[in-house]
């Protein structure tokens, strides 16, 4: 149990169950705080591991492990204080699964304006082809996200974010930009288009 304590995400819950006691006593340590905090955090352990856990709670409890390592590194800890206080034996080979998840699902959330600005060209221009995965990015990666669970992040909004990724990395940043001009002016673009009948009209509206 004292492994559990030394657990940052178990003192959070700790905490958590002390704020909802109006009475802090020796007797609700012991039959409501302890036991509501150890039976929460296997529960969240639970749907971790069958990536049954709602988005909203991986932002809750997760968001300040930053990196991949110390997302990895509470976990394991976790699960094995968990796997402890069970007398079991220690199981922390799904744990890399769900790191990746996580990571996956942070990394989608700055390819949604990319996939919203290719469909936004695509209607512009009534261009064709397939976009069902850049569309299915653009649909689930928005606050309805938060409702959905860690197995909503599937290969196929794996795909269509490594397809935007090139639009939305550091030193390709100015394509994202030129597409997203580029998207912005075509309502212009078409108005010039239906008013100019020839280059003598677009010469005047130039000057």
């Amino acid at each position: 149990f004292a492994l559990l304590f030394q657990n940052d995400l178990f003192c959070q819950l700790w905490r958590e169950e002390i704020a909802v006691q109006k009475i802090i006593s020796v007797a609700a340590v012991s039959k409501q705080i302890w036991p509501n905090a150890y039976s929460h955090i296997q529960e969240l352990m639970d749907s971790l591991h069958k990536r049954t856990i709602k988005l909203s709670t991986v932002d809750r409890y997760l968001a300040q492990y930053t990196s991949q390592a110390d997302l990895d590194g509470i976990l394991r800890e976790l699960n094995t204080a968990l796997n402890k206080c069970l007398k079991c034996e220690i199981d922390d080979k799904w744990i890399p699964a769900v790191v990746e998840n996580i990571v996956q699902y942070r990394s989608l959330k700055k390819y949604e304006k990319a996939a919203k600005t290719f469909l936004c060209l695509k209607e512009k221009m009534n261009l064709t082809g397939d976009f069902k995965e850049i569309e299915t990015l653009a649909c689930k990666v928005n606050i309805s996200m938060k409702d959905q669970t860690l197995q909503a992040i599937d290969g196929n909004l794996i795909s269509a974010a490594k397809f935007l990724e090139h639009l939305v990395s550091d030193y390709q940043s100015s394509k994202m930009k030129c597409l997203e001009s580029y998207v912005d002016c075509q309502d212009v673009v078409q108005w010039i288009r239906k008013e100019t009948k020839d280059v003598g009209d677009l010469q005047s509206f130039v000057n």
